[in-house]
């Protein structure tokens, strides 16, 4: 009898300890084994701004505190998973947890706007005379494009010269046409110039460009 008890005391005792044992791995947090970035790549254009955010794993464990870093702050920078696109190039976006070191990262590659146009000031056709110059004016759009290098040429040197500032120069009489072209995607605009002969009013009679120092 004695020993039944005794039994059933060892019974009891060992189920309160097994219940206990169980409760305290409930109240137990699960470690964190590691974490993961929301976005492994990204592409971003100048200016642009996206967000990035922190997994832990394995599941259900609490998101530990992380801090944010980037790799080449010139190209991208990074506050709070904040993700702001600063010039061309390739940086990696890493967030590091306080607590054991887990790092994960994202590669962001950052590319400027295309050109999507260009305009050209004097835009419309005119007349100058020989041995005038004029200064040409090109304007590439977007504002934001990433590449506003052009390229001028002239349809006929040997009417009219161009330099890679777009300053034109009036050699001959006869018409030639002042192109802009974008480095960036080919864009052109165009203009038409017709060169005149140039008079000089002088006593005695007209000087003409043509046959300088003649008297008409």
């Amino acid at each position: 009898m004695k020993d039944n008890m005794k039994l059933k005391g060892l019974a009891a005792g060992l189920l309160l300890l097994a219940g206990a044992l169980s409760c305290g791995e409930k109240e137990k947090a699960p470690l964190v084994a590691g974490i993961t970035v929301s976005e492994r790549s990204l592409v971003m254009r100048t200016g642009d701004v996206a967000s990035l955010t922190v997994a832990a794993w394995p599941e259900g464990v609490a998101v530990p505190e992380v801090t944010w870093a980037s790799s080449n702050p010139a190209v991208a920078t990074v506050a709070d998973g904040t993700v702001t696109a600063v010039s061309e190039g390739v940086a990696t976006i890493s967030a590091r947890t306080v607590d054991g070191g887990f790092e994960a990262g994202c590669l962001v590659s950052v590319v400027g706007y295309p050109v999507e146009g260009i305009l050209l000031t004097p835009g419309e056709a005119f007349q100058m005379k020989k041995g005038e110059t004029v200064q040409f004016h090109a304007t590439v759009t977007p504002e934001r494009a990433a590449n506003k290098a052009v390229v001028w040429e002239s349809s006929d040197e040997t009417v009219l010269t161009v330099d890679d500032t777009g300053l034109a120069t009036a050699r001959a009489v006869g018409t030639a046409n002042v192109t802009a072209k974008t480095v960036d995607g080919g864009f052109t605009a165009t203009v038409s110039v017709t060169v005149t002969a140039r008079t000089d009013q002088g006593e005695g009679g007209v000087f003409d460009d043509k046959d300088y120092g003649n008297y008409e």
